[in-house]
């Protein structure tokens, strides 16, 4: 029994001893697969021509995809300057039949030059055109640089306008026609910069900015500069801030020999050396009162500033009638000097203001006034419907009407067509 007991206690303790010293084998660690992100390659948009349309008002060429509106401004920029081949869309009608986004791919005027022209005209159809982004040296700049032609019924929204002179959003430089265009973004540039056109003798009728204009001279939130006894401003907006260093307005930054009317400014207007006007910056022009120099039917909510000459329609004022207008934008100056609350200047028979108001605390008088053009109202008679009948009281048809719910203008007047 002794032996049969001492032999099976080293068993045991073997047993023991192999199962102490076994090893242990550790479980393998699962690395995670690493995440592929896919390259991003830049857009390209090669240019392509369209394949409908055969270019008559009845039948116009189709813009459809981005990729024809740069095989536009290909065509047009490569054209030989002053042979007929620049001319190649004349009078050629063109119609965008889809929104276009042009992904901020850099983007070369249509008619980069004064030689290069574009002659077509451009049916918008009521689309739009986003993430626009052109940048040169070359004046003029815009969706198109030099514009012989018509637009109309499109907007730009989130365009970025980069240039030196004659910059605006729609033409640097045009003689034509534009209506029912909107632009909203950034433009820059040196001198004659506006939101829509940078300079030219046009008609403009149912446009609008909204967004930052910043240049030097003669800028304007739809023209920085107009001229022409058969241009003219109507219906037109600006909503967006407008800086420079001189002669800048909300409408138009300078004008001569043409009218302008019921037109609005909300936006701040600055001019950091001098001339600054909510609606116009500087008016001139000659003195026939058969030209249709004037600024008719119109109003400027916005806060203008300027060293001198600030005012709330017309910032100086040499020539031209300003009728039936008001501000209730304050008129604030670096200096006092030679600011008024409807537009610097003299009473004299070509140079007129009447029937115009202003918010009694829109200005502090200062004793270098030397005349106050304007007739003084507080903000509770102004928000009545006397105050749109002595408005409207030398208009047929009537241009303004009560702002009434929802209150677009905090009760102030507002023109018939908004």
């Amino acid at each position: 029994m002794r032996h049969r007991v001492f032999f099976i206690l080293p068993f045991f303790v073997f047993l023991f001893s192999c199962d102490s010293n076994e090893e242990v084998i550790p479980e393998k660690e699962i690395t995670p697969e690493k995440e592929v992100i896919p390259e991003t390659k830049p857009t390209v948009f090669t240019p392509t021509k369209w394949t409908k349309g055969t270019g008559t008002i009845e039948d116009p060429y189709q813009i459809e995809i981005p990729e024809h509106l740069f095989y536009l401004s290909k065509i047009v920029n490569e054209a030989v300057p002053k042979t007929p081949e620049s001319e190649v869309f004349l009078n050629k009608n063109f119609k965008i039949m889809n929104d276009l986004d042009l992904n901020n791919v850099l983007f070369a005027p249509i008619g980069k030059n004064r030689e290069l022209p574009f002659f077509g005209n451009l049916d918008g159809n009521f689309k739009k055109i986003s993430n626009l982004k052109i940048k040169t040296t070359n004046d003029p700049a815009g969706l198109f640089g030099n514009l012989q032609a018509s637009i109309k019924n499109l907007s730009i929204i989130n365009g970025s306008i980069e240039g030196t002179n004659f910059v605006g959003g729609f033409a640097g430089e045009a003689t034509v026609r534009i209506e029912n265009c909107s632009f909203e973004g950034t433009i820059t540039g040196k001198n004659y910069i506006g939101g829509i056109v940078g300079y030219g003798a046009v008609t403009i009728t149912n446009c609008s900015f909204n967004g930052n204009i910043q240049g030097e001279g003669e800028i304007g939130g739809i023209i920085g500069s107009i001229y022409g006894t058969t241009s003219q401003i109507k219906k037109c907006f600006n909503k967006g801030t407008i800086k420079g260093i001189s002669t800048v307005g909300g409408i138009v930054g300078y004008k001569s020999d043409c009218a302008i009317e019921e037109c609005y400014n909300i936006g701040n207007i600055t001019a950091s050396a001098q001339i600054a006007g909510g609606i116009i910056g500087w008016s001139t022009g000659g003195s026939n009162l058969n030209i249709p120099n004037y600024t008719s039917n119109c109003y400027n909510k916005g806060k203008i500033l300027a060293q001198k000459y600030s005012a709330g329609i017309i910032g100086s004022q040499d020539s031209g009638q300003v009728y039936n207008c008001y501000n209730t934008g304050e008129i604030s100056k670096l200096s006092e000097e030679y600011s008024n609350p409807i537009a610097k200047g003299y009473d004299y028979e070509f140079n007129l203001v009447d029937n115009c108001y202003y918010l009694n605390s829109s200005i502090i008088l200062d004793p270098k006034i030397v005349l106050i053009r304007g007739i003084s109202k507080d903000q509770n008679y102004m928000s009545t419907v006397s105050f749109v009948n002595d408005l409207n009281k030398n208009n047929l048809p009537k241009a303004w009407k009560q702002d009434k719910t929802p209150n677009i203008n905090d009760g102030y007047p507002i023109l018939s067509w908004q």
